[in-house]
Order: C-alpha cells, then structure tokens, then sequence
C-alpha cells in the first residue's frame, strides 16, 4: 500500500510510494524508495503495511515495467 515503510529491523529503510495490482503478474506490484544497501535486484526486503502486519517483497530492476519495442501496447 502506498505510505508503507520498508523496514530492517525496527528502522525505517525505505518507502513505498506507489502500488498498483498487475493483471499480467496476477500480484501487487510497487514503486518505492530503499536505503542503498537494499538496491541490488533479488533483494528480499520488509514492508511493514500501515495496519502494522508485515509482508516480504523483492527488489527488481529499476527498468522492470519498462517496454521499448512496445509489446504489450501493440498486444
């Protein structure tokens, strides 16, 4: 969910800043801020949702929803 935190621990080390449900994926998908520490694609990080329950996700590549021969815009 938006506004959530990414967390180690009990410290704050990122947040999530946007979160869209992905059809093609069939799961959640978010775009987010992390501590450079956590940048590396296949990171499993902490997102700590704002009724307090936490969830793990993994870092992807920055150019994951990126799609240059346009793909899925021409089906």
């Amino acid at each position: 969910a938006e506004a959530s935190q990414i967390v180690e621990g009990n410290h704050i080390v990122g947040r999530i800043t946007s979160s869209r449900w992905s059809p093609t994926l069939g799961r959640s998908i978010c775009l987010g801020f992390v501590a450079p520490h956590l940048i590396d694609a296949g990171t499993v990080v902490t997102v700590q949702l704002p009724d307090r329950s936490r969830i793990e996700a993994t870092v992807t590549p920055q150019l994951a929803h990126f799609d240059p021969a346009g793909v899925r815009l021409r089906g």
